[in-house]
């Protein structure tokens, strides 16, 4: 069985890398009957057809509501079962079904929630979310900076703080820590900090779960489509040279063109 997992996640990993070549230009759709023309300049959900799952997981368990919060564990049971699995969770909106039934299913899991959102911030403390998880005022990028945050509950822009998660993991005493479960939303910012990471990846302990949601601005599209291409060929090439598997993959039931949930596992801990 695993045999043939290695052989299918191989002839997936090739016509990833084909389909960036058509998109790029280097290859011509005539060669495959089977491709549906794609044009990256209309819709940026031409460049997330390039990435679809090539793992298939043992057991499959959904924590949290259906649509989107809730997020697709991949064999939970094998991969969480010791004394405290380590769980961080990046952008929270003051929502926390994933965490709530997580925590159920493993009473003893350490969960870290990291939201620099104004809004957040001074609501948590007051939410149901405050009694399952630790709260830490950080956003998560590619390196330690201020940033003018203007959007949901930012109360009309402020200054916030990101850093890098080596530097959040040595601040939580987590440096020589795996992640068990690294579950990220983070409105784009994911490009500058997984490329941080990959470029960091010798002195990062790692993850065995990160669930992602990935989000190609409108500037990622029309005349800078190529730009869009890029960086998200570069965050799963980065994924695929740390050793992370795609296992699942959904679309945003909101911005469904934009915005995509990918569940990666590390294949150091395959099965």
């Amino acid at each position: 069985m695993h045999a043939e997992k290695e052989r299918i996640h191989a002839q997936g990993m090739k016509e990833r890398k084909l389909y960036w070549q058509y998109l790029n230009g280097e290859l011509s759709s005539s060669n495959r009957a089977d491709w549906s023309p794609a044009d990256p300049r209309m819709s940026p959900a031409y460049i997330h057809w390039s990435v679809e799952p090539t793992w298939s997981c043992n057991i499959m368990q959904r924590l949290g509501t259906l649509g989107d919060g809730g997020k697709e564990m991949c064999d939970a049971k094998r991969l969480l079962t010791h004394r405290q699995p380590l769980v961080y969770s990046f952008g929270s909106k003051l929502e926390c079904d994933f965490e709530r039934q997580l925590k159920k299913d493993f009473p003893t899991a350490d969960i870290h929630v990291f939201d620099p959102t104004p809004g957040v911030v001074e609501g948590f403390s007051s939410s149901q979310c405050s009694k399952l998880v630790s709260f830490h005022p950080t956003g998560l990028g590619g390196y330690t900076k201020s940033l003018y945050l203007n959007g949901i509950n930012s109360y009309g822009g402020r200054n916030v703080k990101l850093e890098d998660l080596l530097s959040i993991q040595a601040s939580l005493g987590h440096q020589n820590r795996v992640i068990d479960v690294l579950k990220i939303d983070i409105e784009g910012s994911e490009f500058d900090a997984f490329s941080h990471l990959a470029a960091n990846a010798k002195n990062w302990p790692g993850a065995k779960l990160i669930m992602l949601e990935v989000h190609l601005a409108n500037e990622n599209y029309g005349s800078n489509w190529k730009n869009g291409l890029k960086v998200f060929q570069k965050l799963f090439s980065d994924f695929n040279t740390m050793g992370f598997r795609v296992y699942y993959k959904e679309i945003n039931p909101y911005d469904g063109r934009r915005c995509v949930e990918y569940a990666l596992i590390n294949d150091k801990y395959l099965r």
